[in-house]
């Protein structure tokens, strides 16, 4: 039990400093980057971002977590399942990017902005070596990984501030985006390589990945769901206001969101815990004590300095952000609950009652949206995401039995610092 805590200390520090460090470097970048492309430029370039980032659940297929269990109950060969995932994703790719060129049609985007789309999702075509992230992370090897990826990150922020003093235009920031998820994918298969392993001994079993399909599939339509709760925002606003307001509000999203890794690396490393371990309810209370009072103190700063902290950042160019930031740290809070709502039900084979919730969530953020974006502007999306969370996972889940234990939990949860300190 020491030697797992132990494991699980070092990979979530390895992990942690991976991200205050970029959490400081991308936050430093992305403010200079804002200021240099202005609020219409900079507007564009976070749509197109969060374009991909609705359809990389797609791309993924759910396969996180179910390569992490299948590695974790041991029955089957590493390569196998390894490859037999890979081969799902190889589908899923495409089917993402047949996706992608409908949504943009539909939605009749200018074409250099389906230019900008194109080339950023190119990125994706090495997406299958992703699943060498689920295999260290189910092995709890994550030192070499965090050590390479930390070094990619820092030579494009470099790249970034070269550009912004060469006077690029936002394809080449889009282009530079784009290369970085590429090298992402090869430190995998660089690290894998030194764990003297190789993608040439991955072995496709159709049955199985038929299998895994069936059970991630719901995990797909969970995660894309997450992803699109946290980013269809956008879409709407470009739809209903303009570009420009987009970018007061991924302004305000950015300085957010830039703490988004924490209820991950939370999530990701107390799953394998929870895995190992049958009677776990007090593991489950620390790891949504921990994901609430996070989530807690980061939308308390935000709430009560939201004016300063524009203002510092962004200066005068950006006023009126403002307001999207009070409200977006609220908001941002539901994420911290749903990522860890996520991987409870994981770990109970529950995947559908994650769906359930999710689909729930979706609808009544899309329904609200036409809504309160038609009668408060652009800041009625941060509302409709506030209200339709609360509804759902705060309301509704306490008439299902299963949320409602789970809910349970989570209320422990929040007093659980204060029990810890009067023992």
């Amino acid at each position: 039990m020491n030697l797992i805590n132990s494991n699980i200390f070092k990979n979530l520090s390895f992990l942690f400093s991976q991200n205050i460090l970029r959490m400081i470097v991308g936050l430093f970048v992305g403010i200079w980057l804002a200021r240099y492309l202005g609020r219409e430029s900079y507007g564009v370039f976070n749509f197109v971002l969060s374009f991909l980032f609705i359809f990389q659940p797609i791309i993924n297929f759910g396969l996180n977590e179910t390569i992490v269990r299948r590695i974790k109950q041991g029955e089957l060969s590493e390569n196998v399942i390894l490859g037999s995932a890979s081969y799902i994703q190889l589908f899923s790719t495409i089917i993402s990017w047949i996706l992608m060129i409908i949504v943009s049609v539909f939605m009749s985007l200018p074409e250099e902005i389906n230019i900008f789309i194109f080339l950023y999702s190119l990125s994706t075509a090495l997406s299958p070596l992703n699943n060498i992230e689920s295999f260290l992370y189910s092995k709890l090897r994550l030192g070499k990984l965090v050590f390479c990826r930390s070094g990619i990150f820092l030579i494009i922020a470099l790249l970034k501030i070269i550009f912004i003093l060469m006077g690029m235009t936002l394809f080449s920031f889009i282009c530079l985006s784009s290369i970085e998820m590429i090298f992402i994918v090869l430190v995998n298969l660089y690290v894998y390589k030194k764990e003297k392993l190789s993608v040439r001994d991955w072995i496709v079993d159709k049955d199985l990945s038929l299998s895994m399909a069936k059970e991630s599939f719901s995990l797909v339509i969970d995660n894309f769901v997450m992803k699109g709760l946290s980013k269809i925002d956008q879409f709407f606003i470009v739809q209903m206001t303009s570009f420009t307001t987009l970018g007061l509000y991924a302004a305000s999203a950015k300085l957010i969101e830039v703490w988004a890794f924490l209820p991950t690396i939370i999530a990701n490393v107390y799953f394998s815990k929870i895995l190992d371990q049958k009677d776990n309810e007090q593991q489950i209370i620390q790891f949504f004590s921990l994901l609430f009072w996070s989530s807690f103190t980061l939308a308390l700063g935000c709430f009560v300095l939201n004016e300063y902290i524009i203002k510092f950042v962004y200066g005068d160019q950006f006023l009126g952000a403002e307001i999207f930031l009070k409200w977006y740290a609220i908001q941002f809070m539901f994420s911290f609950y749903s990522a860890g709502k996520l991987k409870y039900f994981s770990s109970l084979l529950k995947n559908h009652l994650n769906v359930v919730s999710s689909l729930c969530v979706l609808c009544v953020n899309i329904l609200l949206n036409l809504v309160l974006i038609k009668k408060f502007g652009a800041i009625g999306a941060i509302y409709a995401s506030i209200l339709a969370h609360f509804l759902v996972n705060l309301v509704f889940h306490f008439s299902v039995k299963e949320f409602s234990q789970m809910n349970r939990f989570y209320l422990k949860s929040i007093i659980y610092p204060l029990y810890r300190i009067r023992l």
